[in-house]
């Protein structure tokens, strides 16, 4: 059971598969960054930390099938929801290893 992506990402999926008529489209980075709503240079950060898949090599072209691409995404959601549990915030001795002494 596939859980719903966001308007903006499905509609510019279904844009690619109705422009190019293939049903898994290959996208470039500046696509792949429109659909996941991140720059370019995050594109190839996420790539590096492995939360990406790399792209397809085609020459000197980089290529990502839509499919991958809005699987990562699907992944990203599952991965939140099994730490769902925790704080919502990071307290300050969390963030800062600050102390507060209680007067």
């Amino acid at each position: 059971m596939q859980t719903q992506l966001s308007i903006t990402a499905l509609s510019l999926a279904d844009q690619l598969k109705a422009t190019t008529g293939a049903e898994d489209p290959l996208l470039d980075v500046r696509q792949v960054a429109a659909v996941r709503h991140e720059s370019v240079p995050t594109i190839w950060r996420r790539v590096a930390e492995g939360s990406l898949p790399r792209p397809l090599k085609l020459g000197r072209l980089s290529r990502w099938p839509l499919s991958e691409v809005l699987g990562s995404i699907e992944r990203a959601k599952a991965a939140r929801s099994l730490v769902a549990g925790g704080p919502a915030r990071a307290s300050s001795v969390q963030l800062w290893g600050v102390k507060h002494a209680n007067p």
